[in-house]
């Protein structure tokens, strides 16, 4: 149902956003049942960033609420 692209339209404070904009996430099903996540930002210094990471459900009784691990940033 979330599966798809998204851009953040609220931003808590968090130290690894701060002065970062056009932050967005695309979300993908994966064939295991687990999400694709790649998350997108241009960071304060201007230059484009993005990390993928796989996310899954933390407990069955709580589907909504997963555990996401993220792989090594990529820049390009």
């Amino acid at each position: 149902q979330y599966a798809g692209f998204w851009y953040e339209a609220y931003r808590s404070n968090v130290i690894f956003e701060f002065g970062s904009r056009c932050v967005n996430a695309t979300y993908t099903l994966n064939a295991d049942g687990s999400v694709g996540v790649w998350n997108q930002e241009i960071n304060w210094l201007d230059d484009y960033e993005s990390i993928h990471g796989t996310a899954r459900v933390k407990n069955a009784s709580e589907p909504a609420a997963f555990v996401v691990t993220f792989d090594n940033p990529s820049k390009s």
